[in-house]
């Protein structure tokens, strides 16, 4: 019983730690032909460069399993970011693209989501910067045939890339894992609740009376 509490309080860590955790969440509803569809992004992500370049994308990593089509559409208005808690700049040609049809390479795989924030060349970053995507809420004009796998609050880890794909961050977690800090919370309820019980337990085999 020990080794397994303690087995899931190992993996509950190593949730926590594995990736740099953000309170935001990206909630997509995909449109269709009549419909326009939404982005929402909850709170402002935040991300530590790690190679200098010109980032241009944030990555959804593995969002969608492929459905054999490039799917892209506008976002309205465009993102907002800013470098070092500087400015906050407009994007360019903002845009969510589901990349199943494999039209990024490098760190870009076909399973990504790929939120362009700047569909130009980019902003120039080093080493050290933080960059910050702006929270907000986007549209997306109807379009038919986009992938309906579309529609969800994603989970899972981003990065920023260029515009061909060539990562500059780390990894950041998206949501926070909250969950796993409620099963922290639980596991440590538990113990004693099982420690009284194997307690009661030995004493209604012996004979004996709780105090």
């Amino acid at each position: 019983m020990k080794t397994s509490v303690l087995s899931s309080l190992a993996t509950a860590l190593g949730i926590i730690f594995a990736s740099h955790p953000s309170h935001a969440a990206i909630v997509v509803v995909a449109p269709t032909a009549s419909i326009t569809g939404s982005l929402t992004i909850t709170e402002d992500i935040t991300l530590t460069i790690a190679v200098a370049g010109n980032a241009a994308n944030l990555v959804l990593d593995e969002w969608l399993t492929s459905d054999g089509l490039l799917t892209r559409r506008s976002v309205s208005p465009a993102f907002m970011y800013s470098v070092n808690s500087g400015a906050i700049m407009n994007g360019v040609n903002s845009e969510l693209i589901d990349n199943s049809a494999g039209g990024f390479a490098n760190a870009i795989t076909i399973h990504d989501g790929v939120l362009v924030f700047h569909g130009g060349l980019g902003v120039a970053v080093i080493i050290g910067n933080l960059f910050t995507l702006k929270s907000g809420v986007f549209s997306l004009p109807p379009v038919a045939g986009f992938n309906p796998q579309a529609t969800q609050t994603f989970t899972g880890n981003v990065f920023l890339t260029t515009t061909n794909g060539v990562r500059l961050s780390g990894n950041v977690l998206i949501p926070e894992p909250s969950s796993a800090l409620l099963g922290l919370c639980g596991i440590g309820f538990l113990l004693p609740r099982r420690a009284s019980r194997g307690k009661r337990r030995g004493l209604a085999q012996t004979g004996g009376s709780a105090h």
